[in-house]
């Protein structure tokens, strides 16, 4: 395949070595295979002899970039699409100096693996659970919000460690998704804290936090349209988010959301707020419907 040495170099841009793009790129095309399997399938440039092919396989593993599937003997293989996309997310989300080289080409690297992975359809995740590692915080948020509408649980994702380099800004991400169905109607919506290093609340840093997580979803929004989540497929046309507006009163950025998809349309919002009784939580609602906002709105405003 002409792109397969391009496919290697985009990989490197998500802190991937040369041995470890080449071991995924085996487990794609040729895999289930053997350690030794794979061993004799790398460039001889990148061989070593002992048991050096176990701990790079481990590192990937504990990684997600491959899984083993069976361990008498150990098999490994590729991860499905989700998982492989995931990792990308996640790196992308981490390391925000490289944020725009690897967001230039991350519909690539997935164009590329969907044609090698053309004959394996990933099963959509259902009845989504609550992951056991998450905060207890988000725990009870999340049943409480399920126990007063009927909303499905979509995405949580907790923990994750953002620095925004440039300005000095570093804070930990949490975010929760909620889908919400009504007839012919699909929208969604959801909740992101973000746990601020700094102490002191200011306006600017406000502002900061309202943008980043709107970029965030404007980018969802694209991957969207090119139908890389396999978790919505209600063939999405058009996803914008505007500037925010500062209340200077309330100390809240709001934005208007406007969708469009098959022969709807919806307005919603985000808005994003001090967390009550503290000084280092920023918090950010958001929805395709500005009803669903405001009630989301609410439950913060509450906490």
């Amino acid at each position: 395949m002409k792109n397969l040495d391009h496919f290697r170099t985009l990989l490197q841009a998500y802190n991937l070595s040369p041995t470890h793009s080449e071991i995924i790129l085996i487990t794609m095309q040729k895999g289930p295979l053997k350690a030794s399997e794979i061993l004799k399938e790398l460039p001889s440039q990148l061989r070593k002899k002992g048991p050096w092919i176990y701990s790079q396989l481990k590192q990937l593993v504990s990684n997600n970039w491959i899984q083993c599937k069976s361990k008498d003997p150990l098999i490994y293989t590729k991860v499905p699409k989700r998982i492989f996309q995931q990792n990308l997310d996640r790196i992308i989300i981490q390391s925000q100096d490289q944020f725009q080289k690897q967001k230039a080409n991350f519909y690539e690297v997935l164009d590329i693996y969907k044609k090698l992975d053309a004959n394996e359809r990933d099963t959509p995740q259902q009845n989504l659970q609550i992951p056991q590692k998450a905060p207890q915080f988000v725990k009870d948020l999340v049943n409480s919000i399920l126990g007063q509408y009927a909303w499905d649980l979509l995405k949580v994702e907790t923990n994750v460690i953002i620095a925004l380099r440039k300005e000095e800004i570093n804070f930990r991400f949490h975010a929760i998704e909620f889908e919400e169905k009504e007839a012919d109607s699909i929208i969604y919506g959801g909740i992101i804290y973000c746990q601020m290093e700094q102490e002191q609340f200011q306006k600017s840093l406000l502002s900061r936090i309202h943008s980043y997580n709107a970029d965030g979803r404007k980018f969802q929004y694209k991957l969207e349209k090119k139908h890389f989540i396999d978790a919505k497929n209600r063939d999405l046309q058009s996803g914008q988010i505007s500037d925010g507006i500062l209340n200077d009163q309330n100390n809240e950025i709001k934005s208007i959301i406007e969708i469009s998809y098959k022969d709807n349309k919806s307005l919603g919002e985000m808005i994003t707020f001090p967390a009550q009784n503290t000084t280092d939580w920023i918090c950010s609602v958001w929805a395709e419907s500005k009803e669903m906002a405001q009630k989301l709105h609410k439950i913060l405003l509450k906490k």
